[in-house]
């Protein structure tokens, strides 16, 4: 899904800076949620029927005509959600994800007047960080207590003669909170973590300095209601298919967190299409279930295992900033 490699074109220190002007920004404090590992249920409609859609904090979207605090961030949507590669990788099958290692603690996001690259740079992440640092302890410290999920979503329309990678933007970040249960894993030894705990933590260790190791992250975006946005069948095969997150992406490793950010200006024409056409005037519409996951190539290293996921209901439409 993604274009082909070339040079990533960032912005300056300077022009990063001048990014926080003209912010628009959702408003509000984040509220403080608790780490909990019990795996959702999800109904017709894909909200919980064994959580509350609240358990992240929301973003505070312009209240509609009979609004029923259904719209907004939720971590209701439970692994088994998502087909993964399973065990023979000869054999190609899929099957839903066992529990993730993560899970979404914080979503938000804002508009910008030029493409950021550090989450940092734009949202409160430090705060973020404290209200949420708190237990599980990880063992030896062999993965981040949190990874931070960064997309840079263009808000510009896409061209096929030139890709402009720079420009007004949705900044969208996922703060995952690693689990008690993964914890737990951890302090066994070595041979008895499953084999997609061992990949993720060959990713954690190396992903910042080696792009081959980077280019394993997946991205997956479901539309539950894709015939509702009027989705076309040429977009509709993707539906729900796992991305490389490759040349668009950057990880950055901190004493506290990792970060992979992307800018999704990089992907191929048709993926910046549907976003330009069916994602931004849409969003308000789409019920949509996100994870994020690495990519097993080999049966060491199957099955898969979903890294982290969530809900995104109905959100506020995006306003492009002029």
């Amino acid at each position: 899904m993604e274009k082909s490699a070339q040079p990533l074109e960032t912005a300056s220190t300077v022009d990063l800076q001048k990014a926080t002007l003209g912010l628009n920004l959702d408003g509000g404090s984040p509220k403080t949620t608790t780490n909990t590992t019990a795996a959702a249920t999800i109904t017709p409609g894909g909200f919980s029927t064994t959580a509350p859609v609240g358990d992240i904090p929301r973003l505070l979207d312009t209240p509609r005509e009979n609004d029923d605090k259904s719209s907004g961030w939720s971590n209701c949507v439970s692994a088994n959600f998502f087909k993964v590669r399973s065990l023979p990788r000869k054999k190609k099958g899929k099957a839903p994800s066992a529990p993730s290692f993560y899970e979404c603690v914080v979503a938000d996001r804002v508009t910008t007047k030029k493409r950021v690259l550090r989450a940092r740079d734009v949202f409160p992440l430090s705060k973020y960080l404290h209200q949420n640092a708190d237990d599980p302890v990880v063992p030896g410290a062999i993965l981040p207590e949190f990874i931070i999920l960064h997309l840079q979503l263009p808000l510009s329309k896409p061209s096929m003669i030139r890709t402009v990678l720079d420009g007004p933007s949705e900044q969208f970040i996922c703060v995952l909170k690693i689990k008690r249960d993964t914890c737990a894993m951890l302090a066994k030894d070595f041979s008895k973590w499953p084999n997609a705990l061992k990949l993720l933590a060959a990713w954690t260790k190396s992903a910042a300095s080696d792009d081959k190791m980077k280019g394993r992250l997946k991205l997956i975006c479901h539309c539950q209601n894709h015939q509702a946005i009027g989705l076309p069948s040429l977009l509709t095969g993707y539906n729900g298919k796992p991305v490389l997150l490759t040349n668009s992406t950057k990880v950055f490793r901190e004493s506290s967190y990792m970060e992979a950010s992307s800018n999704v200006a990089k992907f191929n024409f048709m993926a910046r299409q549907g976003w330009s056409s069916y994602g931004i005037p849409k969003l308000n519409i789409a019920d949509m279930r996100i994870a994020c996951l690495i990519e097993g190539r080999k049966d060491s290293e199957l099955p898969e295992r979903i890294l982290a996921c969530l809900g995104s209901h109905f959100l506020r439409p995006i306003v492009i900033p002029k």
